[in-house]
């Protein structure tokens, strides 16, 4: 067999997997069109091109190996194959032609390869769970809404600016993009166990000040910056993170002094424990709200953070993760998270004031201990208030409580949650009385 006929096996709903022997130089256009029940496909090593709507609307197609013989990929060649999850495009592919990948919403990994000239229009349109693409400095074509609606994808372009063969309109969704890509060498790098991803674990040899952490490392993605990868590293001044990484491990740029502003991109789930404690010139950091779980003293003593929003989508705060944050004045806190922990607010001298959400049931000790609140409110749904909660809370003078008389002589409340405090006064719903 040399060839596979145009429309060959169109619309056959019950196949599920085939095997191209490498006697397969050609597949015709539309060959597994609406083939909605394969899954999986093995090439021919012998072909030259995907072409005109191959695999046009394989919904169940979850993964494919594209051979390095391949130059080209066709017109809505993999249009709506929405259960690939990742794909690696060859050596010798030059182009990737309009509406190629366009709909593919299971899609968050793509590996571009530096012989790529040519990206059509609509090629990655509608990749909805793409979150980051690595453009290779030879590309100079990009079509018209090349990565339309791709609303949680960060592009790294190698290039420092658009070539006159990019559309104007290419990024027509205003994804984030990065110029001048080039990461940083010398990283240390640790294989996973199971052999399929990297962590990073230090700087090495690494003498850059403005570090690019890599999305792959010996042909597999970085997914984790490990336990104090840079740890003290005080002549760090900023730190790209792709959007391969899923995790900051603990410590991993605790103590880092001359760090003043990091991005962290949509995709990583977890912040562990004083991942950026003492970085007291940090004065920004933006939270994605693909985070869930922020481990205790995340942010403890970066005394130059003035505003921090943490985003619904974390359900979890670890005790302390602000502490000592002595220029904080605002606050977000998710409307998902049931817990304020231990000395969370504690030492946050300019935070006046601060809104708990509904979803909150417990405040822990020492929660506010010596921050500068003057006004808080505290939902109906808390019942228990920790020891210390408003500890030496001077300038605090009343909290207003969400629920009724009856409602706040429930909540548990330690003897000593008060002390040395100014609060006088507690508001309910229906009446006024002292704490």
């Amino acid at each position: 067999v040399r060839e596979i006929g145009t429309e060959a096996f169109y619309g056959c709903n019950r196949l599920t997997s085939i095997i191209i022997p490498n006697s397969v130089t050609h597949i015709g256009d539309s060959a597994f069109y609406d083939c909605i029940g394969l899954t999986s496909v093995t090439l021919s090593d012998s072909l030259t091109s995907i072409g005109y709507c191959t695999f046009y609307r394989c919904s169940s197609l979850a993964s494919v190996t594209i051979p390095d013989s391949v130059t080209k990929i066709g017109t809505y060649a993999f249009f709506y194959c929405i259960s690939l999850t990742n794909v690696t495009i060859p050596n010798n592919i030059t182009s990737i032609e309009n509406s190629a990948f366009e709909s593919c919403s299971g899609l968050t990994e793509i590996s571009l390869s530096k012989s790529v000239t040519k990206i059509g229009d609509y090629a990655f349109c509608k990749c909805t769970n793409l979150v980051q693409l690595i453009i290779p400095s030879g590309v100079t074509n990009v079509g018209y809404a090349a990565f339309g609606n791709c609303n949680k994808l960060t592009i790294y372009c190698e290039a420092k600016t658009s070539s006159s063969g990019w559309h104007y309109s290419w990024n027509v969704s205003e994804c984030p993009v990065v110029w001048g890509y080039v990461p940083s060498e010398g990283l240390k790098y640790a294989l996973s166990s199971d052999g399929t991803y990297y962590t990073v674990t230090g700087i090495g040899t690494c003498a850059d000040t403005d570090i690019m952490i890599s999305s792959v490392h010996d042909g597999l993605p970085v997914k984790k910056i490990g336990d104090n990868a840079f740890f003290s590293c005080v002549n760090l001044t900023s730190v790209l993170i792709p959007s391969s990484i899923t995790s900051i491990g603990d410590a991993a740029f605790a103590n880092c002094l001359g760090l003043t502003s990091i991005s962290l991109p949509y995709g990583i789930t977890s912040i562990g424990n004083s991942a950026f404690a003492g970085c007291s010139n940090l004065e920004n950091i933006n939270i994605p709200n693909s985070v869930t779980y922020i481990d205790k003293f995340a942010f403890a003593d970066c005394s130059g953070l003035t505003s921090l929003t943490i985003p619904d989508s974390v359900t979890f705060i670890g005790s302390g993760i602000v502490q000592n944050c002595t220029a904080l004045t605002s606050i977000t806190i998710s409307n998902s998270v049931s817990s304020i922990g231990y000395a969370t607010f504690a030492g946050c001298t300019s935070l006046t004031s601060v809104t708990i959400p509904s979803s909150v049931t417990s405040i822990g000790n020492n929660a506010f201990q010596k921050s500068g609140l003057t006004s808080i409110t505290i939902p109906a749904g808390v019942t228990y208030i920790g020891s210390g909660a408003f500890f030496l809370c001077s300038d605090l003078t009343s909290i207003n409580f969400a629920g009724s008389i009856e409602q706040w002589q429930s909540i548990e409340i330690s003897s000593d949650c008060f002390v040395l405090s100014g609060v006088k006064t507690i508001i309910c719903s229906d009446e006024e009385i002292s704490p």
